[in-house]
């Protein structure tokens, strides 16, 4: 199956079954990854934790509006060299970062690579996101390496960044009056964060030419 890119999982099992006409354990083996892939990702479903990212060089101001439609949001300037070296030292998982492939779910179908893959696709009509997504796979495993099916239940994890590395520029919403502005320069200062700060100008009367 993993051999097979870009292929349905029906594609994947009719591929199969040709190139190992006659044996009948391959052919099984096939059939049984056709079923067993899919319900295997429906149930860890509660154990990928996904970190999301808009890709784009300027402000957007649909994504302001989105996604911080107070006055007190803030948008955190990287770059994906930044947050590659940001997770590097972290001990506790393994991250995976992978940009997000927007599909008709009608035409369109989600190849078979790995476990992670269904979690980089999403419908045609969120493709203004332009998604990068750091995703997650939390198992345990006992002291046969096998997995242990722990039901966790939980809105989030933990991550431990380096943010210095991570983080370049804060942008503060276009709305967000003066205060809010020193709030966050003060709260950067007390944990010894050196960014730079910018108030959004999106809201600018400046006229554009």
């Amino acid at each position: 199956m993993i051999e097979v890119d870009n292929k349905s999982f029906e594609d994947a099992e009719d591929w199969g079954k040709k190139k190992y006409e006659g044996d009948k354990i391959n052919i099984d083996l096939i059939a049984l990854a056709h079923r067993e892939i899919p319900r295997a990702v429906l149930n860890d479903r509660n154990k990928i934790f996904v970190h999301s990212w808009h890709m784009q060089e300027y402000e957007s101001a649909a994504m302001w509006s989105l996604y911080a439609k107070y006055s007190n949001g803030i948008a955190i300037v990287s770059t994906y060299n930044d947050l590659v070296q940001s997770v590097l030292d972290n001990q506790d998982y393994i991250v995976y970062i992978g940009i997000v492939n927007y599909i008709d779910y009608r035409k369109d179908h989600i190849p078979v690579k790995n476990m992670l893959s269904p979690f980089l696709y999403k419908r045609k009509s969120f493709e203004h996101e332009k998604e990068l997504r750091a995703l997650i796979h939390v198992r345990k495993y006992d002291e046969y390496d096998r997995p242990i099916d722990t039901d966790q239940n939980i809105n989030g994890i933990y991550v431990n960044v380096n943010l210095n590395e991570l983080i370049k520029i804060i942008y503060i919403s276009p709305t967000a009056e003066e205060w809010i502005v020193d709030l966050i320069k003060s709260i950067l200062k007390k944990y010894n964060l050196n960014l730079l700060v910018f108030h959004s100008d999106l809201q600018s009367s400046a006229p554009i030419y």
